[in-house]
């Protein structure tokens, strides 16, 4: 008997406003190869298209079911799209959501009537036993763990969760996508083949108020071994003559010996996330000698106070400013993305003022420095979600509703900040755009290296007197720096 096919399907997620098209969809990547090593047919779309001419592509097969994995935000809003197409069309087709969204909103997930099925927490083991037992006609749902369903009734069963396995060596089938569509040329870094590569699991450092990923792997931090990493990416960076690689791992230099094997074992120039307090000097030699060229590091914000007792971030000042300054002396060379946030409930206006202040001390510091600020979004059950809604923030009541990127999505104001007011994230807004160009070093020509400074010193100005009224020099130098950089930073 011919076996049933499997649809996966990712939307394409948005990243500051940004298409995530080049990542690789690894949760579909593990997932379906697990599910092809057990025998089924698999099929991977990854898409932000056309509803109607995906849903066409998927019902061309006879599925078993359709798995969907959606981030919170606007994948979650597009997973429903597609899901309550594909009911539409074929109402007896099984679909399953999985992912963080579906982790942390189970009986929400489940109340709509186009998903039949989540999973929740990691999913390679979890699809697999449904699999089977849909195979046998959906029998023994109830002792599969992380699984949630539903009973004939409507009654919703949340399952056992399943314990995070310690080993994450799993083998990646790249037959199941087109992989030319992942190898990217990044125009701003001098049209260099760039590929996305994922090797752990979690991060053990702090329970990070905002994070995600901090609620879901309640800091279990779990690494693929050295070898198995090696064997999983190097005839991909090789057959497409990759020229930089960036680590998608949560915090990829917890342990530094393993971190330096797999970068020279891969050979390729890379960037990766950083926590300022590994930096020292030891590190910053590894970092040259894996020839690491560019790091991210989270400062969230400007205040210690925030920071450390609503953040818990656990890093003080003195850290922060200490890591940077080493950094400038040690490693030069590499670039720094500083990661801050404006929002986070329990924010005083004061503190994000103090978070303006601190990122143009850390660019006067390093040259090569870019720090980014993003507005807070409230990530289901995460800590300072809880507290959003303490404070009268009301959260989507439905799954199609948490669409709360800005784009393509809607737009969130941050209500349960003490100074709210309508404006407030207008200036959010602002503020990250005149972040980007605080930055010294851009490797622009002369002229346009005068042009940039005179922009730089007007940002200044307006961050440090509190000034955003009218701000349309801003907005038309923004226009020409984006033009800039487009071919001129390398």
């Amino acid at each position: 008997m011919t076996q049933k096919t499997i649809t996966l399907l990712m939307p394409v997620s948005k990243f500051y406003s940004a298409d995530s098209v080049n990542v690789p969809p690894y949760a579909l990547l593990y997932i379906g190869t697990a599910l092809e090593d057990a025998g089924y047919n698999v099929r991977i779309f990854h898409e932000n298209g056309n509803v109607d001419e995906v849903v066409d592509k998927i019902l061309a097969e006879d599925n078993l079911f359709i798995g969907i994995s959606a981030f919170t935000g606007y994948p979650t809003w597009l997973a429903c799209q597609y899901a309550k197409k594909i009911k539409e069309r074929s109402p007896d087709t099984k679909v399953m959501l999985g992912g963080y969204h579906a982790s942390m909103l189970k009986e929400q997930v489940l109340h709509d009537y186009f998903f039949d099925y989540i999973v929740f927490g990691e999913g390679e083991e979890t699809a697999v036993e449904l699999a089977d037992a849909l195979s046998k006609g959906e029998i023994y749902l109830s002792y599969i763990k992380g699984l949630g369903w539903k009973k004939k009734n409507g009654e919703i069963v949340i399952n056992d969760q399943r314990p995070m396995p310690a080993n994450i060596d799993y083998d990646i089938d790249w037959s199941l996508i087109d992989l030319d569509r992942y190898v990217k040329h990044v125009t701003h870094l001098g049209g260099k083949r760039y590929f996305y590569i994922f090797t752990s699991r979690g991060c053990p450092a702090t329970m990070c108020s905002f994070c995600a990923g901090a609620f879901l792997y309640k800091r279990r931090y779990r690494k693929e071994s050295m070898e198995h990493i090696i064997k999983t990416y190097k005839p991909v960076l090789d057959k497409y003559d990759v020229e930089l690689i960036e680590f998608l791992d949560d915090n990829f230099l917890v342990d530094i010996e393993w971190a330096e094997k797999v970068a020279v074992g891969l050979g390729r120039p890379y960037r990766a996330l950083l926590r300022l307090d590994r930096v020292n000097e030891d590190l910053c030699e590894m970092l040259n000698r894996t020839n690491c060229r560019a790091v991210f590091v989270g400062v969230e914000s400007g205040n210690e106070r925030f920071r450390n007792d609503i953040i818990h971030k656990n890093l003080t000042d003195n850290q922060i400013y200490d890591a940077v300054k080493m950094l400038a002396e040690k490693c030069p060379q590499i670039n720094i993305s500083a990661m801050f946030i404006a929002g986070i409930p329990g924010e005083k206006y004061s503190e994000f003022r103090d978070t303006c202040r601190m990122a143009i001390s850390l660019t006067d510091m390093h040259p090569r420095l870019l720090p980014q600020i993003n507005v807070y979004t409230p990530y289901p059950m995460c800590e300072s979600y809880i507290e959003a809604v303490k404070r009268g923030w009301n959260p989507p009541q439905k799954t199609e509703e948490w669409d709360l990127d800005p784009k393509p999505g809607r737009a969130l104001d941050p209500t349960w900040l003490d100074y709210y007011t309508p404006g407030i994230k207008g200036r959010f807004e602002l503020t990250s755009k005149m972040f980007i160009l605080l930055r010294r070093d851009a490797g622009l020509s002369y002229f346009k290296n005068i042009v940039k400074k005179i922009l730089r010193e007007m940002v200044i100005w307006r961050m440090m007197l509190d000034f955003y009224f009218l701000p349309l020099e801003v907005e038309l130098f923004w226009i020409m720096y984006l033009r800039m950089i487009k071919h001129d930073i390398c």
